[in-house]
C-alpha cells in the first residue's frame, strides 16, 4: 500500500478479501487507505477466490484498472511501462518479465479500460460451473480461455522475454527500490518461510507473532501443525530482521 501510493499516486488499491483474513491485516489496509470489498457469505457469488479481483472490470465507476496479486512487488519497472500505457492508444495493457511468464495473460500482470470488456461475473459464473476441478490455475485459464481473444485485439504488452504478439521491451526507469535476489516485475514477496516447533497436534493450528527490537508486534497468524511443526510464506522484509536476530517469533498458546 505504501509503495503504491508513491509509485502510483492517482490510482487507488482495491482489496478483494473476506473474513478469513485476520482483523489486524484488515484495520492496516484500511489505515493505509484501501478500498475494501468483502467477499464474505452471499457476496462470493459463485466466484473462486483466485477470480474475485476481475470484478473490477464490471464496475461502471473505475475508467481504468490494473489487476495484481497481493503479495507481488511494486517497482519503479512497472510504473514506467503503465505511465506508457496510459499515454498510449491500446485499451489493454500486459507485462512479462521472467522466463516463466508463459501463459497468455498473467493473472497479476495486466489491466484495462471501462468498456473494454464484456460483462465478466456471468462469464465466470458460467464458466466455474462446467470446471470438473478448479486448480490453482483456474484464473489464467479462465483469462486465456475468455479473455484473451478480446484483450489481443488491442493490448500493449511489454516483454523482454519472448518476441510474442508485438511484445515492446520496458521503457528506461530509475534503480528499483527492492534489493532481492532475480527480481522481476510480479515478484512474490514472500519467497521465503519462516518456521517452528510446536507442542500441538497434527492439523491444530498454530498461533504466532513477530515483534521488533522494541517488542511492538509486526503481525500475527496461526498456521496449521504438521510432525511437529509449523510453517509459513512470509514477505522477505519480514523473515530478513528475524534472520538477522534484529526481531524476533513469538509463540502464542
Amino acid at each position: 500500500m505504501l509503495v503504491a501510493q508513491k509509485l502510483f499516486p492517482a490510482w487507488r488499491c482495491r482489496v478483494y478479501l473476506d473474513n478469513t483474513v485476520p482483523a489486524s491485516i484488515l484495520r492496516r489496509l484500511q489505515d493505509a487507505g484501501a478500498q475494501i470489498i468483502d467477499m464474505s457469505g452471499t457476496a462470493r457469488g459463485g466466484i473462486h477466490p483466485l477470480m474475485w479481483r476481475f470484478l473490477v472490470v464490471d464496475d461502471t465507476e473505475v475508467d481504468r484498472y490494473l489487476i495484481r496479486d497481493a503479495d507481488s512487488l511494486l517497482s519503479e519497472r512497472e510504473q514506467a511501462a503503465v505511465k506508457q500505457w496510459v499515454t498510449s492508444d491500446y485499451w489493454f495493457h500486459h507485462m512479462r518479465d521472467y522466463f516463466t511468464h508463459t501463459e497468455l495473460i498473467l493473472a497479476g500482470l495486466w489491466g484495462g479500460c471501462r468498456g473494454g470488456l464484456m460483462t465478466l461475473k456471468p462469464l465466470m459464473q458460467a464458466w466455474l460451473a462446467r470446471q470438473a476441478d478448479v486448480t490453482r490455475f483456474a484464473d489464467q485459464i479462465f483469462l486465456r480461455e475468455i479473455v484473451w481473444p478480446t484483450l489481443r485485439q488491442s493490448v500493449l504488452s511489454h516483454d523482454d522475454w519472448f518476441d510474442f504478439h508485438g511484445a515492446v521491451p520496458f521503457p528506461p526507469h530509475p534503480p528499483i527500490r527492492w534489493r532481492t535476489e532475480s527480481f522481476h516485475v510480479g515478484s512474490n514477496a514472500s519467497f521465503q518461510a519462516i518456521r517452528g516447533i510446536s507442542r500441538k497436534i497434527d492439523g491444530e493450528r498454530q498461533v504466532w507473532r513477530v515483534v521488533d527490537e522494541q517488542g511492538l508486534e509486526k503481525c500475527t497468524y496461526s498456521t496449521n501443525v504438521k510432525d511437529g511443526q509449523w510453517i509459513a510464506d512470509m514477505p522477505f522484509f519480514i523473515v530478513e530482521p528475524i534472520a538477522r536476530g534484529q526481531w524476533r517469533v513469538e509463540l502464542i498458546d
